[in-house]
C-alpha cells in the first residue's frame, strides 16, 4: 500500500472513513486542526463487567510525514486535543514516532494523564485497512485485484437481500415498489464501482450536473449539480426503502442535502444503518445525522 499516492484531503477521508467501519460513532470533522488541516471528533462506548457504559471522547488527528514524527510535534497535538477536553489523542500517519518520540509517549501513557495517546502507525494502518477492503479499494490501496472487487460483496449481498423481498412480495400479491426500486439503484452503483475498479483501481465518484433523480416519490428543492448522480440515487432509495417512507422531500445547497422522510415508519438504525453507511462511503458522502423522520448528508471535500 503506497499512502504517498493520497494527497492530504485523500488521506484525511480515507481515516474518517476507516474510523467510520472501525466503529467510532458521532464523527465529525472539526477545521481547523492545530497544523491548520482536517481533524477529526468521535465517541466511543464500552462497557465494563459491572454493566457500566463509559463514554470516551477521541481527538484524531491525520496526517501524511514525509519523515518520523518527534516529541515537540506530539506533544503540540496532546495540548491541543486536551484543551478540547479529549479523553483520547489518536495520531494516523503513513510514519512513524522517532524512538525518543515512542519513549516519551510511554513515558505520557504510564503517568495516566489525559488525554492518553494512541498511534495508527505506517505499518499498523496497512493491516488496519485489509480488515476493512471497502475502504482500502475506495482509496486505491487494493489496485486491481480481486481482493478489491471481493469488497463489494457486502452490497452484492444487501442487493440479493433486496431482489428476494421484491421477489417475495410479488409472489404474496403485495408489490414492493420501494424495495425494487432501491434494488435497482443498489445493482447500479455496485456495477459502477465495479467497473471503476477493475480499469482505475480505485473507487471514482464523478460530479454530475444532472438534473434531480425522477422519482414520483422525491420533491427536490435547491440545485442538484454536484452530486454524484448513481449514488444519489442509491442513497434516497435506501432511505425510502428502510425507513417506509410515503416520499421524501429534498433540499439541497450543493454542499448538503436535507432529507424529509413523511410518513416514516422505521428508524435507520442496526443493520440498515450500517448498509446505508455503506452505500453513503461507495456514493463518496458522509451521513451528517439521522434521525427517524430526516437525514442530512454532505459532499466529500
Amino acid at each position: 500500500m503506497e499512502f504517498g499516492q493520497l494527497s492530504p484531503d485523500q488521506f484525511e477521508n480515507m481515516t474518517f472513513d476507516l474510523l467510520h467501519a472501525a466503529g467510532l460513532k458521532n464523527l465529525v470533522w472539526r477545521t481547523p486542526g492545530a497544523d491548520g488541516g482536517r481533524d477529526i471528533e468521535g465517541t466511543f462506548t464500552s462497557i465494563d463487567f459491572s454493566k457500566y457504559y463509559q463514554h470516551d471522547r477521541w481527538y484524531i488527528e491525520c496526517k501524511r510525514y514525509s519523515n518520523s514524527i518527534d516529541w515537540p510535534t506530539v506533544w503540540n497535538k496532546i495540548a491541543y486535543a486536551d484543551s478540547r477536553g479529549a479523553d483520547f489523542l489518536l495520531l494516523v500517519t503513513n510514519s512513524n514516532p522517532s524512538p525518543s518520540c515512542e519513549s516519551e509517549i510511554s513515558v505520557w501513557n504510564s503517568g495516566k494523564r489525559s488525554p492518553t495517546v494512541r498511534i495508527w502507525r505506517g505499518y499498523e494502518l496497512e493491516g488496519i485497512l485489509r480488515n476493512y477492503p471497502q475502504v482500502a479499494a475506495k482509496y486505491g490501496m487494493l489496485g486491481k485485484s480481486t481482493e478489491a472487487e471481493l469488497s463489494l460483496q457486502s452490497l452484492m449481498f444487501e442487493a440479493m437481500k433486496l431482489a428476494q423481498t421484491s421477489y417475495v412480495s410479488h409472489e404474496i400479491g403485495a408489490s414492493n415498489v420501494a424495495a425494487l426500486e432501491a434494488n435497482a439503484a443498489l445493482a447500479e452503483l455496485i456495477s459502477a464501482r465495479y467497473s471503476q475498479i477493475r480499469t482505475y483501481g480505485r473507487i471514482v465518484a464523478p460530479l454530475s450536473n444532472a438534473l434531480a433523480p425522477n422519482y414520483e416519490w422525491l420533491t427536490w428543492n435547491g440545485p442538484a449539480d454536484g452530486w454524484d448522480e448513481v449514488g444519489i440515487r442509491a442513497l434516497l432509495s435506501m432511505a425510502r426503502y428502510l425507513t417506509g417512507s410515503q416520499g421524501v422531500e429534498a433540499t439541497s445547497d450543493k454542499e448538503r442535502v436535507m432529507l424529509l422522510l413523511n410518513n416514516a415508519r422505521f428508524e435507520i438504525a442496526g443493520a440498515g444503518e450500517k448498509a446505508f453507511g455503506d452505500v453513503a462511503n461507495l456514493a463518496d458522502v458522509e451521513v451528517k445525522e439521522i434521525s427517524k423522520d430526516s437525514v442530512t448528508l454532505s459532499r466529500r471535500r
